[in-house]
Order: C-alpha cells, then sequence, then structure tokens
C-alpha cells in the first residue's frame, strides 16, 4: 500500500501543502513528527537571507533552532528561527517589517518571553523573536547546541 498523503516518507505533500517544499507543513491542530532531512538547514538558510534585510533595522541576529535545527532529529515540520533583537521589542514595528514577508504575529503562541511570528497554512515557518542576549536566547541555543552534540541525549529527546 502506497505511503497515506500525510507520512512524512510520501512524495505527494498533503493538500494544503506548498508542493515545492513537501518537508514542511503543519495544519493548526495537528501533531506529526517527520523524519529528518539535511533540506531543513538548506532552507533554514534561504529563509534568514530573505528575513536579514527586513530585520536589519532592528539589528537582529538570526539562529536555527528548534527540532529542525539538529540534524538526524525527527521533528515537526515547521522551521523554527530565533531572532535575537535589542531590548524592548517593538512588537508593532516588527509586525509591519515582518508582514510583507507573509508572517503574521501569533500572541497566542504561548511561548514565554517570545514573540511569536507564523509564516504559511499550513504553517511552514515560526519566527521567535526575543530579547538578544537575553535569557530566552541563551537558553535556546543551548538546548539546541546540547542536542547537536550528544547524540544519546538527541535521542532520548526524540
Amino acid at each position: 500500500m502506497p505511503p497515506s498523503p500525510r507520512s512524512p516518507r510520501s512524495s505527494q505533500p498533503p493538500a494544503g501543502r506548498d508542493a515545492a517544499d513537501p518537508s514542511l507543513g503543519l495544519a493548526r491542530g495537528e501533531v506529526r513528527l517527520a523524519e529528518p532531512t539535511p533540506r531543513w538547514a538548506a532552507l533554514y538558510a534561504e529563509e534568514a537571507a530573505r528575513l536579514s534585510p527586513a530585520l536589519a533595522p532592528f539589528g537582529a541576529a538570526l539562529a536555527h533552532c528548534g527540532s529542525t535545527s539538529v540534524p538526524g532529529l525527527p521533528a515537526k515540520p515547521i522551521l523554527d528561527l530565533l531572532a535575537g533583537v535589542p531590548a524592548p521589542l517593538d512588537v508593532a514595528a516588527l509586525t509591519r517589517a515582518l508582514a510583507p514577508l507573509g508572517y503574521e504575529h501569533a500572541p497566542w503562541a504561548g511561548v514565554p518571553g517570545h514573540e511569536v511570528f507564523g509564516r504559511g497554512q499550513p504553517r511552514t515557518h515560526l519566527l521567535h523573536a526575543v530579547p538578544a542576549g537575553g535569557a530566552a536566547w541563551a537558553r535556546m541555543l543551548r538546548f539546541r547546541d546540547a542536542l547537536r552534540a550528544d547524540p544519546a541525549l538527541a535521542a532520548e529527546y526524540a
């Protein structure tokens, strides 16, 4: 029997998913993990290059975070980007800067200390804006780096 359209190994993206990039996309309320792909690192680089001009006026630093940033780790197929922005964060200005790139402010995301902006329907990208060099920035990168450095920890997390 062929893989279901929702299977991460399927060659066809589920309905509504961007056919040019079937490795990303998760509908609201859907929970599933996808098999890891080296494509996620390239997609991060492409999106960081696309975001950089819009975030440059804020002096933002960008980093790939979340499970898609850990090679070999199954993940929700949503690319997480971390933007370190000087405090205090100007959420209204960030919203205006990111809207032309398809991002919407998602204050309901429920990530303490983060202003989250989502892109795509189904959701393909989440940008987490946090104070540059602050506790949230350090925590996200420390966790990512620990998973990258310790295969046993990454396996346990998976």
